[in-house]
Order: C-alpha cells, then sequence, then structure tokens
C-alpha cells in the first residue's frame, strides 16, 4: 500500500509558504531548534545552531527540512527517519518545479531507507544568491517486505539483554518455591522484570524440533506494552473476546470461550496476586494435569511472541487485555511448548482449567445413539444447560481454515474439523433449539433457524429472545440439524446433579505388568449418607513429549458384598470419567477398583504403568478414601458381573459365554454351568480373528473352572487403528478331575 504525500513550497527571499496534505486533511508541519538531542535522532553533524527544522511526521516516518537561509543564500538539507523497526521504506522526491537551484543529484530519485535508520536523502542550495529560487518539493513513500536480517540481528540483541537480565535474576535467590508476590517485588526493587529461565522467550518455548512451522521467518518476543496502548489484565471476561492465532488450535479458544460463559471459571485459574497487572511482569496460573494430584501451580513472565513489528502470533484478546495470552502462554508451559497446544479437544482443556469431571458422548457411540433414540439424550442437554455446566460441540473433518486463512465453502456455513461453544439449550412452542457460538467470531450455520431463518416468528423472537448480530458467531439451529451436523457434546459438570459443589481429591497409582494385570492397589470408602460420586483415571497427556501411550482402562465400584455397583466405560485415552453422569450410592462400604486389561501393555516394552486416580464427591465424606491392597478374586468378580450385565450372554451345552465387544476393549467370559458336578477345562481359541492382539499373551486360552464359577478368558484390543478389526472364536470343553 502507497502512502502519499504531497509537499509544495514556495521560497522567494524570507518568505515561506508551507502546505501539507494527509488523509484530505490541512496540518502544519512542527517547528523545531536543532537542540542536542534533535541532533543526536538526526545523526547530522553539520547542522548550523541558526537552522530551521520542519518536521512532518507520518505513520511510519518522519521527514525533516533543514534549513539555513542568511537572505538569498540558501543551504536544505531532507532527511528521514524510519520509524518501522524491520520495514524498509522506498522514498520518492521530485524537485522537478524547482528554480534557482542546485541539487545533489537528479531531480527526480528514490531512495531506500533501512528499519530504524536515520538518512539524507537529499540536499539543496541556491545556485546564484543575488537573483533569489524558488522551491516546489513533492515526495511519496510506500513501506517494504519485512527485513529478515533486521529482525534476526534484533533477536541477537535481546537475546543478550535477556542473559543479563536473567544473571540479575538468578542473584535475587528465587526458586521454583518463591510466590508469585515476592517474586515481583524482588523484580521490581531491582529494576528488572521477570524472565521465566524455564520457559525463555526462545525458539525451544514455541516447538521442539525440526522445521519451523510458523508462517514466519522469525518471531520477536514483546511485553504488552510494546504492542499495547493501553495495558490491562481484565476489561470484563467476555467470551467474544478471543482472537485465534496461526497455531489452529480452536478447540482450545472454543474452551476458553465457554469457560468465560462463567467468568469466576476464568478468574479461578489466576493465583490472589495475578488478579492485576504488575510492573514485575511476573503472574502464576494453576490447572490440574494428569500426573500430579494436586493444583499445578505455573509461573510465566508476559514475554509473549509477536509478529515482527506487529501484535501476538498466538490466541490473544480482541481488546487491550492479557488474560488469554497468560493462560495460553501458561499452558503451553506447561505442556512443553507452544506447538503442543496445536491438538486437543475443548474437554481437555475443561478439565485441566477445572478439575471438575468431563465426558464426551459421541453419537455414533451405541450407548449415545440409544440415548438419543428414546429421547433421554435431549433432557440430558436441558437439565445439564439448567445446572450451567460448561459444554462444547465439535463437528469432525479436517480444518485447513486455521493455518490457511480460507472461508468454508459449505453452504451450511459449518467449520469441519472445528469446535463450538454450546451455550444454550431450549424448547418452546413445539420446538427444540439449541444456541452455539463459534470461538473465531464469525461462519455461522445458515440454515433453520439461523440468523437470517424465516422461522424466527414474533412468538418465536419473545420465547427463545435470539440476538440478530452479523457475524457474532453466535446462532441457533433445531436439534435436529445439530445431530445431523455436528458430531459429538462435551459436557464439563462444574456441579453435582443437585446443584453442589464438588469436594475432589487424588491419588497415585501404578499398573503392575503381571498376568491379569491391576493395579497394586483398591481403594475402600464408607459411607453414612446417601452420597453424589464421581470416580476419573487420569494418565499422562499424549502431548507431552516422552509420554508412554495410553493403555486402556476402567473403574469398578464394588459394594461390601462384592458385587458390581457402578462402573465406568473402558478406554484407553488420557482421561477416563465415570460412571456415566455421576453415581449416587447408597450409605455403606465400597471398594473403588481401577483397572487396566493389559492389552496394550503387551504390546509395550514398558514394566509398570502409572495414573492417577480422582474422585469427586458432594460432600467432603465422600472423598476419604483408604487404600487397600488390590484383590484379584474381587477384580475377576466384579469384571464377570460387568460383563453379565453390559455384555452378550449365549448359553453353549449349559454353560454361559459372554461378550462385550468395543474398539477400546472386547473382552470375553465364560460361566460354567451347574448341572454337572466336575471340574470343567474351556479353550477358546481366537486364532482365526484379525487385526488384534490379546492382553492374556495368546489368542488361544485355556482355563478350569469349578461349577458355577466364572472367569475372564480373553481380553483383545485392536492392532492397527486404521484398519477394522474381526473377530472369530472356537470353544472346546472337556470333564477334569477336581482338585
Amino acid at each position: 500500500m502507497d502512502v502519499k504525500r504531497a509537499v509544495q513550497l514556495l521560497i522567494r527571499s524570507k518568505v515561506i509558504v508551507l502546505n501539507v496534505e494527509q488523509k484530505n486533511k490541512k496540518a502544519k508541519p512542527s517547528k523545531h531548534t536543532p537542540s542536542s538531542e534533535l541532533r543526536s535522532k538526526l545523526k547530522l553533524l553539520d547542522v548550523p545552531p541558526e537552522s530551521t527544522v520542519l518536521k512532518f511526521e507520518g505513520v511510519w516516518m518522519d521527514v525533516y527540512r533543514v534549513t539555513k537561509d542568511e537572505g538569498r543564500d540558501m543551504r536544505m538539507q531532507w532527511v528521514v527517519r524510519n520509524t518501522r523497526p524491520f520495514n524498509p521504506i522506498s522514498f520518492t522526491f521530485d524537485f522537478e518545479g524547482c528554480k534557482g537551484v542546485t541539487l545533489n543529484g537528479p531531480t527526480k530519485q528514490t531512495v531506500t531507507v533501512p528499519p530504524d535508520t536515520t538518512m539524507k536523502v537529499a540536499e539543496i542550495s541556491s545556485t546564484d544568491p543575488t537573483k533569489g529560487y524558488a522551491l516546489a518539493v513533492g515526495f511519496s513513500y510506500a513501506m517494504q517486505k519485512k527485513d529478515d536480517d533486521a529482525v534476526r540481528k534484533h533477536n541477537e540483541k535481546e537475546a543478550k539483554a535477556n542473559k543479563a537480565t536473567e544473571q540479575k535474576i538468578a542473584s535475587l535467590g528465587l526458586d521454583k518455591k518463591t510466590p508469585v508476590g515476592k517474586v515481583v517485588s524482588a523484580c521490581i526493587s531491582a529494576g528488572v522484570k521477570f524472565i521465566d529461565k524455564d520457559f525463555p522467550p526462545e525458539k525451544q518455548s514455541i516447538w521442539k524440533t525440526g522445521p519451523n512451522p510458523l508462517p514466519y521467518k522469525e518471531v520477536i518476543w514483546q511485553r504488552p506494552e510494546q504492542f499495547m496502548k493501553s495495558v490491562n489484565l481484565f476489561q470484563g471476561i467476555d467470551p467474544t473476546d478471543i482472537n485465534q492465532g496461526v497455531l489452529g488450535n480452536c478447540w482450545f479458544c472454543c474452551a476458553l470461550s465457554s469457560l468465560a460463559e462463567f467468568p469466576n471459571l476464568i478468574m479461578n485459574l489466576f493465583h490472589e496476586d495475578s488478579k492485576k497487572t504488575n510492573k514485575g511482569g511476573a503472574y502464576q496460573l494453576r490447572f490440574y494435569n494428569e500426573t500430579d494430584v494436586e493444583p499445578v501451580n505455573v509461573i510465566v513472565d508476559d514475554l509473549f511472541p509477536c509478529i515482527p513489528g506487529g501484535g501476538p502470533v498466538f490466541t490473544h484478546n480482541k481488546g487491550e487485555e492479557i488474560w488469554v495470552l497468560l493462560i495460553e502462554k501458561a499452558y503451553a508451559k506447561m505442556m512443553s511448548c507452544y506447538l503442543q497446544l496445536k491438538s486437543g479437544t475443548p474437554g481437555d482443556a475443561f478439565s485441566d482449567f477445572t478439575g471438575c469431571p468431563v465426558e464426551s458422548f459421541n453419537f455414533e457411540d451405541k450407548k449415545t445413539k440409544a440415548k438419543i433414540a428414546d429421547q433421554s439424550f435431549w433432557k440430558d442437554l436441558l437439565a445439564w444447560d439448567k445446572r450451567k455446566c460448561v459444554m462444547a460441540s465439535g463437528k469432525y473433518g479436517e480444518d485447513k481454515f486455521s493455518d490457511s486463512g480460507l472461508d468454508p465453502s459449505n453452504k451450511a456455513g459449518l467449520v469441519p474439523g472445528h469446535a463450538y461453544s454450546l451455550i444454550e439449550v431450549k424448547e418452546g412452542l413445539g420446538h427444540r433449539l439449541v444456541k452455539l457460538r463459534n470461538p473465531w467470531g464469525r461462519f455461522e450455520w445458515k440454515g433453520d433457524w439461523g440468523d437470517h431463518s424465516k422461522l424466527w416468528t414474533k412468538e418465536a423472537i419473545a420465547h427463545f429472545k435470539p440476538e440478530f448480530k452479523d457475524d457474532d458467531g453466535i446462532f441457533w439451529m433445531d436439534y435436529r440439524h445439530f445431530l445431523v451436523n455436528f458430531d459429538n457434546v462435551e459436557v464439563c459438570y462444574t456441579t453435582t446433579p443437585s446443584a453442589k459443589n464438588w469436594h475432589q481429591k487424588r491419588w497415585k497409582g501404578n499398573f503392575a505388568v503381571k498376568s491379569p494385570f491391576n493395579a497394586t492397589q483398591f481403594y475402600e470408602i464408607e459411607l453414612s449418607r446417601e452420597t453424589e460420586m464421581f470416580f476419573s483415571i487420569f494418565q499422562p497427556d499424549q502431548r507431552i513429549p516422552g509420554a508412554p501411550d495410553n493403555v486402556e482402562v476402567g473403574i469398578l465400584v464394588a459394594d461390601d458384598s462384592g458385587n458390581l455397583a457402578a462402573c465406568t466405560e473402558v478406554r484407553a485415552k488420557n482421561r477416563v470419567c465415570g460412571p456415566s453422569h455421576g453415581v449416587t450410592l447408597a450409605s455403606g462400604k465400597y471398594t473403588i477398583i481401577p483397572f487396566t486389561a493389559g492389552a496394550r501393555f503387551r504390546k509395550s516394552s514398558h514394566t509398570s504403568h502409572s495414573f492417577v486416580f480422582g474422585v469427586h464427591a458432594d460432600d467432603d465424606d465422600g472423598i476419604q478414601l483408604q487404600p487397600v491392597s488390590a484383590n484379584l478374586e474381587l477384580l475377576t468378580k466384579t469384571r464377570m458381573d460387568h460383563l453379565r450385565q453390559n455384555g452378550t450372554k449365549q448359553v453353549w451345552n449349559g454353560h454361559s459365554i459372554y461378550s462385550f465387544v468395543d474398539a477400546n476393549l472386547s473382552s470375553f467370559g465364560i460361566e460354567a454351568g451347574t448341572d454337572k458336578k466336575t471340574d470343567i477345562e474351556f479353550t477358546l481359541d481366537f486364532t482365526g480373528s484379525k487385526n488384534v492382539f490379546s492382553a492374556m499373551g495368546g489368542l488361544k486360552v485355556s482355563k478350569t473352572l469349578k461349577p458355577g464359577q466364572g472367569a475372564i478368558f480373553q481380553d483383545l484390543a485392536i492392532d492397527n487403528s486404521d484398519n477394522a478389526m474381526s473377530l472369530t472364536y472356537g470353544i472346546q470343553a472337556k470333564f477334569v478331575k477336581s482338585s
């Protein structure tokens, strides 16, 4: 883009007529005396003290005219100061209308002024002092592409300065346990701003290995005051005040936007000493993760990756606030670098930011399909909305637009591979509607009940109270189209089903490599009253470098008689919660059993697998669990109960064969009949199956059972998730002598 400015001067003797035009407004240049400061800024040693300096202030640069005029004897210099730090400016002068003057070059000349440089571009003098002179000068200029070498030199200079600051901070005696308030006050007293040496303003904090994944050859690290006019931590927490950067982490933006519907959930992330901006440049945030039993406190500085000459590269507020920048930076630090935030789901952030139970409901899942069919899923959505649960919904596919900036081409207005906040669920006038928000603030549903739909009658508007704003990212759609155009719902249960606050506690656990695989400890609790509870298993987040592969895990709850009272689904995910929707347990004694079948253990070289076990309850008594030794007999009994309750039963020669087939884990058990009084050896043979591997060490397993006894015979997991598995088995039985 060319920015032009015309300057016409007509000078006769000592009478000067000057006119400057910019943006259709007349403005006079400012007049200066050649002070030492101005001399230094202009870098001109030959400016006589009696000269007159006129300054033309521009958006990208300043133009100075330095004149020494003694009667009709005149000397004039034109100086350009490029104020852009990284962009050269192409500057063209036109002196063709001048008379009675001598120039140091052609009457029309173009020069390139490097970034952050002051350059003398023209010099004029009167040809014959006895005859006078006339000046007519015009100039134009254009900003050129960034100078990568200038950016590199800037970063080298900043790196040296940062090292010196880090050394000064190191002398203050601060460590990882120093409270953030003391960090801030120590830095202010020392006259420095905090630099986090554990997450430094360097490349490795953005990405760890491989080529540069960013669309910029170089980035610079800046504090908010360098790219904001006014710096605030909060100016009111607004769900629409979030701009996605180049990372393509729409799931993160969606999670923040969803949580911002309830500002206290955002405020809870910040330490009491970090709820307003400070001059020390240090802030502390609190998260939950999958490897710690206590909340994780993360201290960061306020240096953010920025586009050279511009603002932040990654997610940021639309206004002059920094809460989004700080949350993303602290979260990136916990995950090792910014690039690790490229993949994820809103549920991941819901869990990490609140510590509350989170469930995902896939519309293609068999159980969810059944709930949709019997209308109970709609009732759940209404209940979750009433409880003020935080919800998000996803649309599968590949999001090609976050990185490329291209617009979606589909006529529905929805973006594939994208996450949306689910902010209201409402029914009335015979309609079921949901209200969603695209965190981008644009690209909305264009079908029935969209902003421009003819279905919005006066009665419907009065009942549902929509706000029709062009491209704010918020839209309504009917429940039927919602189920067709979206693929899942993730729900963060911020309260119990009876709208009480959760009490929570976590323990570290470990799965041992033995057959059968099981946790090294169970947990017991005795409840004095009916209690609402939710159980969770957390495995190391796969986004963190070096994290072991997830194994399939689940939780079983046995009552005092050893019967199955509740259970979660078995999933090979970093977060498995349940029972679905939580469970209300009557007063009594219970044993909670974290377990893995161990199928994925067989495929790995690990000898053990750590996890974190968590419990949420509606009062403090509900989290007073006591670790106890693992009980293999109880594990087998409750797993067989699970198969009986959730699997498929087949009767073969008076014996019961139970199967539960799932993409994460398929389990098979046999319960011997009671009509015979002799022990029976059963052989279950899956050698004809394809694309599976076994937790039992082989696809053919034999076990001996007493009459009426049950046992798990086989646990199978899919070998290659890109291909389908097929299960085929044969069964044999023979009588054996009782021991």
